[in-house]
């Protein structure tokens, strides 16, 4: 019942809060792309494409943007990261399934590139395809070691998979790498807590409790069940 309790839990609200950091324009949650320049004067119809998708993406009106997104796509079909914020944005609606194209698309494009790799396995966990989602997002970290958000997803997947001996080294290394990572120590006090290890579970909830005392609030609920 605790593994089952907790896998819940973590399907229910760990998408929305361990997961959850600011929007911005890019092939993650830490921007890729920026504003870019389409010098061709005659893609007026793509340039307005691309002005309009990212208007609605920085205003947050994430629904407005999948259509002129896609148009841009269609247009520009070889541009990995307009592929990248199609599928975040997908993936900020909840509709993971549909993001798992634009991800893959992106990936074919540019293999090498980090972050397509990192969100689509972020699609894959809210689809609990977590096998799939722990090999996408080992690709990111071997691609950027470095990769925090890639760290922390990673470890959250292993949780989901009831693995939590094997969360606990990515979620320390995501703090390591971003010590004001809120879902990192909301994770790893989640893997000790499964792990019967009350008083790291407990260090971590008042470390989480000076970042995001919401978080905080919710782990403490779980933590006491």
């Amino acid at each position: 019942m605790e593994k089952k309790r907790w896998s819940k839990f973590f399907a229910a609200v760990g998408l929305c809060l361990v997961m959850a950091l600011p929007f911005t324009v890019g092939c993650q949650k830490e921007a890729v792309v920026s504003k870019k320049d389409i010098r061709n004067p005659n893609a007026i119809d793509t340039d307005k494409h691309y002005n309009t998708s990212i208007n609605y993406i920085e205003s947050g009106h994430l629904e407005e943007a999948v259509e002129p997104l896609k148009e841009y796509v269609s247009t520009k079909p070889d541009d990995a990261e307009m592929y990248c914020n199609l599928g975040f944005v997908y993936i900020d609606l909840g509709r993971y399934r549909e993001a798992i194209t634009p991800f893959k698309k992106a990936i074919s494009i540019e293999p090498t590139l980090a972050e397509a790799h990192c969100n689509l396995g972020i699609a894959y966990i809210g689809l609990d395809r977590l096998d799939e989602a722990t090999e996408s997002l080992e690709r990111a970290i071997s691609l950027k070691p470095d990769y925090a958000e890639a760290q922390g997803k990673l470890g959250l997947a292993y949780i989901m998979l009831g693995q939590c001996e094997q969360a606990v080294g990515p979620l320390k290394q995501a703090i390591s790498l971003k010590p004001d990572y809120a879902g990192a120590y909301f994770g790893l006090g989640a893997a000790y807590a499964k792990l019967g290890n009350r008083e790291p579970a407990l260090e971590q909830y008042e470390m989480l409790k000076t970042l995001d005392g919401k978080m905080a609030a919710v782990f403490m609920r779980e933590l006491n069940r």
